[in-house]
């Protein structure tokens, strides 16, 4: 039961951390923001990338992917766990129900 609740956690943290990188992630894509990235990225193209602003975006974004990538991966391996834990124990919960043993008292 123990494991239930812990792996049950792990789910409800690796979806916050890979919610909180989706909404970077789609923050970056915001019109001031995409602004802000095209006037970069049009600096470096005339500096011929002298000026690295447009790649160090480009990059972070690349890290928060794969940051994203982490915890859904994360998410899946937890999710799987606590299916395979979670059917034994429904199991036995419903053999004592059926032989009429009173685990409660």
């Amino acid at each position: 039961m123990i494991s239930l609740v812990f792996c049950a956690w792990k789910i409800l943290e690796q979806a916050k951390l890979y919610q909180k990188e989706t909404i970077y992630i789609i923050d970056q894509f915001d019109p001031k923001h995409k602004l802000n990235i095209n006037i970069k990225s049009w600096a470096e193209k005339m500096t011929f990338g002298l000026y690295g602003g447009y790649s160090k975006i480009i990059e972070k974004i690349k890290v928060h992917r794969t940051a994203q990538s982490v915890h859904q991966q994360a998410i899946s391996r937890y999710s799987i766990i606590f299916l395979i834990l979670i059917i034994p124990t429904l199991l036995f919960s419903y053999f004592i129900h059926q032989r009429g043993i009173d685990v409660a008292y």
